[in-house]
């Protein structure tokens, strides 16, 4: 599975790129996570699964780049490549929160949802876990 996130990788960055180190980090139920530092420098997070749903990780980089799309919004990793098995995104690097972190968060969440559609639903069906929704 590794070459074939570092020719995903390549695809993105450069033929020369390499994945120096990996590293198992939390935030995945029904996946794999890790963290990879790769040789320009950068990290990005990588989940796995052996035997997602049909669709699986394409459809969460979908529903990553519209919820990216809101510009007063919560910050939201961005996609970078996915194939059947994994999704590798944008690494966010954790932090302590600042003391206006929650009102913030708040706002911006609730800017988010603000935005309407002429229907409900979204053009394309998705997972929230392994339920299909």
């Amino acid at each position: 599975m590794m070459e074939d996130v570092r020719v995903l990788l390549a695809s993105v960055y450069s033929p020369s790129i390499e994945i120096l180190s990996t590293q198992s980090v939390g935030g995945g139920s029904i996946n794999q996570t890790l963290l990879l530092t790769l040789s320009n420098g950068e990290k990005v997070f990588l989940k796995h699964n052996d035997h997602p749903p049909q669709d699986f990780f394409k459809r969460e980089a979908a529903g990553l780049r519209l919820l990216g799309q809101s510009a007063t919004g919560p910050r939201v990793p961005r996609p970078l490549a996915w194939q059947s098995r994994f999704l590798i995104m944008e690494f966010i690097q954790e932090q302590a929160p600042s003391a206006d972190f929650y009102p913030d968060f708040g706002r911006a969440l609730s800017d988010m949802h603000r935005r309407t559609q002429d229907r409900y639903g979204l053009d394309h069906d998705n997972h929230i876990g392994s339920t299909p929704q």
